[in-house]
């Protein structure tokens, strides 16, 4: 009985600690006295306006939206209702600028934070040039993004460059039949852990044909519901290469500040407000995109 009792106990510390941890990376340019919006915290907020965090809530649901989801969801429990943040821009991650400058505040905030939100994206260049809108030269988008070798996109292949610019020309606005295809049919349970742990008992999740025929079905509409996927996937060597790609094309106004791996199935990507004139100081040379290349691949 006492060991059980020590076993919960450490347990319990252990979850406390890697919850501090957590919340400690994700907020390294963070701090109370300056100014910033969480984007979709859902019931657990990062920066929580009760704990003094001057900073603002978006999400494409209003607040009593999310409070009548999260009651009804039995995977949230009771008390983590009161955790749901009053929603100040209702609106699509996507067009974060659009809500700020409705309040004349382009320009004017000094970090954004966003908990496993990017890699639900339809077009993530579109965000990330809609958060150098808002944010500061020197603020910060701070991210926290699944590490896909120890989720359930485990055999899904790596995003590219490639596919990021292809939802950007191409204006997408929600995920492509062919993205939900490929998030359905690869999706597995018992992902194995960062310790290798677990890799024995993976299976499909869904049936390949049902899947399949899933694709069909949605192909064959004019317009059709939004089906929220992850449409990207990372590792923290992928993440960098292709933030370091997009800077170096001009697309986006960041350069990345530092890009954190753990041991544990997301990693912290932090990117810094650049000016336009500063552009060329990150121009990748042919060596050095065959060294990021050859990081992630070799």
């Amino acid at each position: 009985m006492i060991k059980k009792q020590i076993l919960k106990y450490v347990t319990n510390s252990l979850k406390i600690i890697k919850k501090y941890m957590r919340k400690k990376q994700i907020l390294k340019y963070v701090s109370k006295d300056i100014k910033g919006i969480e984007i979709a915290p859902w019931h657990q907020p990062i920066a929580p306006k009760k704990d003094g965090f001057n900073i603002l809530t978006l999400d494409i649901f209003s607040t009593l939206e999310l409070r009548e989801k999260a009651a009804v969801d039995p995977n949230i429990p009771t008390e983590s209702l009161e955790n749901i943040e009053e929603v100040d821009f209702v609106i699509s991650a996507l067009d974060i600028d659009l809500a700020v400058e409705r309040v004349d505040q382009l320009g004017k905030f000094d970090y954004i934070i966003s908990s496993h939100n990017f890699e639900h994206l339809p077009n993530p260049i579109k965000f990330l040039q809609a958060c150098g809108r808002v944010l500061k030269n020197g603020g910060h988008l701070s991210m926290a993004i699944p590490n896909k070798q120890y989720t359930f996109d485990l055999f899904r292949p790596l995003s590219t460059t490639t596919d990021l610019l292809r939802s950007f020309y191409d204006d997408q606005s929600k995920p492509s039949p062919y993205q939900i295809f490929n998030f359905s049919s690869n999706f597995i349970n018992n992902a194995p852990n960062a310790k290798g742990q677990g890799i024995g008992d993976i299976e499909f999740s869904q049936d390949l044909k049902n899947c399949f025929d899933g694709l069909k079905s949605q192909l064959g509409q004019e317009t059709g519901e939004y089906i929220d996927v992850h449409v990207s996937v990372f590792t923290p060597d992928s993440f960098n290469l292709i933030m370091a790609e997009l800077i170096s094309l001009e697309l986006i106004p960041f350069k990345i500040k530092n890009i954190i791996p753990t041991y544990g199935s997301e990693f912290y990507a932090h990117l810094e407000k650049i000016d336009a004139k500063d552009f060329h100081k990150y121009k990748l040379s042919n060596q050095q995109r065959i060294d990021l290349y050859k990081k992630l691949y070799v």
